[in-house]
């Protein structure tokens, strides 16, 4: 199988201030797998922190918070808002850094 991710610079910043993560792991139940693109805050003075932060975190969650979700054999409603939970507090934490 293939994948690609592709992000763009704009025209305003000189760096790149965008972030990708693809992330797939084998379980019981099949094969599962992640990916987000995170988009560099609308060119905003260090926003790669901010799509970076989020990429970190959310690749935290797969390898150690999912994992963990799996085992105990949650419901799609549980694993929502698990992740729904990690998006509202990574927020948190970057509305307050800026």
């Amino acid at each position: 199988m293939f994948h690609a991710i592709c992000t763009d610079r704009g025209n305003i910043k000189k760096i790149n201030q965008d972030s990708a993560l693809y992330k797939e792991a084998e379980t019981e139940n099949g094969t599962i797998m992640l990916a987000a693109v995170c988009d560099g805050m609308g060119g905003l003075q260090n926003g790669e922190v901010a799509s970076g932060e989020i990429i970190t975190a959310l690749s935290g969650w797969f390898s150690h918070q999912l994992s963990l979700l799996l085992e105990k054999e949650i419901t799609y409603k549980v694993l929502i808002e698990s992740l729904n939970a990690l998006i509202t507090d990574e927020d948190e934490k970057i509305t307050a850094y800026g």
